[in-house]
């Protein structure tokens, strides 16, 4: 499946066209109405994708969200997108990369709560004696069995200043993520609204 530009733009569209035609104003409709279009979609891609796939694995797909400013919805959509994906029971990971650690607490966490997040496994800081690892820090939820988060805490934002002499400091995080890659469908990154160093790491 892909969901990447040209779906986003079919899924705009469609909300589009839906709103106008049912007059849909409260925002619970809206929302079931996005889980739909997402969900009619991805069910749309797979078909198309399994006529003409070949022997052998499927590559896997990964979304990434980079837009670089503020309040244009970058969490708002990874965290929409991430549940839609978690509802049609695609296993999603959720990255949070910015330090603002919005997409941590839209899901219920309280960023300030944290012992270890994905700041302590980018500067590779130790826990219980050894070092951190992204299975450490991954937040799973019973009433979504699909979506899992890797949080961020506001100490991320000093990891730029500490990774600046650190080698090859522009993949840490594919490193990080390597470890996890065939263990979900989907992995979506939010991202902080500047062209740092963490967002060149997504």
């Amino acid at each position: 499946s892909d969901v990447g530009v040209p779906t986003t733009l079919k899924v705009i569209d469609r909300l589009q066209k839906r709103v106008l035609l049912d007059k849909f104003i409260n925002p619970s409709e809206l929302n079931k109405l996005l889980r739909d279009e997402m969900t009619d979609l991805l069910t749309e891609n797979e078909k198309a994708f399994g006529a003409g796939a070949t022997k052998g694995p499927a590559p896997k797909p990964y979304v990434i969200m980079v837009v670089g400013v503020n309040g244009v919805g970058k969490t708002t959509t990874c965290i929409n997108l991430s549940a839609c994906l978690s509802v049609a029971e695609k296993k999603t990971l959720l990255v949070d990369m910015d330090p603002q650690s919005n997409a941590t607490t839209g899901l219920g966490i309280d960023k300030n709560d944290l012992d270890i997040s994905i700041y302590d496994i980018l500067t590779k800081r130790s826990f219980d004696s050894r070092p951190v690892t992204l299975q450490d820090i991954i937040v799973s939820f019973d009433q979504i069995k699909f979506l899992d988060i890797a949080p961020a805490s506001p100490d991320l934002a000093a990891a730029e200043i500490e990774l600046v002499n650190a080698i090859a400091r522009e993949k840490c995080l594919d490193s990080i993520l390597s470890s996890v890659r065939d263990k979900y469908d989907y992995i979506i990154i939010d991202c902080p609204p500047s062209l740092g160093l963490l967002t060149i790491n997504v």
